[in-house]
């Protein structure tokens, strides 16, 4: 009788026990959630005017000397990024992001109005980044971050080639994610090296 009352009561604590590791594993993977994202951007040409477009005709209206001198003449182009992150916390979680973009503009002459020639370079940028999800009331997620990193510059400017390496960041004040089961709509606001105004995307947490 006492062996029986003891293997049962070894067998109830092994039941018990692989119960509750069961538990606490199906917790884990439920909380250990990841998410990948694709978004759309604009870069305007302010962000790199003062470096590779020094000379940068502004709407039409430019400084005296541009009326003598070659200018440059840019506009706006898409930036593209690519991101995942790991959710440690409910209101906290981390990732990389990698992002491309290009970025022209041509060299005008005034006394023509012809264009001499095209400088072209293109943006790779990865950096790490956090964001801290301060709302959360389904289908709505609100959410702030910042991003550093790294951009890889490279192009060409009248046969000479560009190929620099540069700091980049990035700060979202304010971001929303609007789900449908997994998948979500993004739109934030982001300014920074890498983009500047709203950007927008979809995005898939599992």
């Amino acid at each position: 009788m006492r062996i029986n009352v003891t293997g049962a009561a070894l067998a109830t604590l092994l039941v018990f026990s692989t119960g509750l590791k069961a538990s606490a594993q199906d917790t884990l993977l439920k909380e250990a959630r990841y998410e990948v994202n694709l978004t759309v951007g604009i870069v305007p040409c302010a962000l790199v005017s003062s470096k590779e477009f020094p000379d940068r005709g502004n709407g039409g209206f430019r400084e005296l000397y541009s009326f003598y001198e070659p200018y440059f003449v840019c506009d706006m182009s898409p930036e593209v990024s690519l991101d995942a992150n790991v959710l440690l916390k409910k209101w906290l979680k981390v990732g990389g992001k990698m992002g491309y973009s290009t970025v022209w503009g041509d060299r005008i002459d005034p006394k023509t109005d012809r264009t001499l020639y095209r400088k072209e370079f293109s943006d790779i940028t990865i950096s790490g980044q956090v964001r801290f999800t301060f709302y959360e009331k389904l289908p709505f997620r609100a959410y702030a971050g910042v991003a550093a990193g790294a951009t890889y510059r490279h192009g060409d400017d009248h046969g000479e080639r560009i190929s620099r390496l540069l700091p980049a960041y990035e700060v979202v004040p304010i971001g929303y994610q609007i789900a449908y089961r997994s998948t979500y709509a993004i739109i934030e606001c982001a300014f920074g090296s890498m983009v500047l105004g709203g950007r927008f995307g979809i995005g898939y947490r599992f």
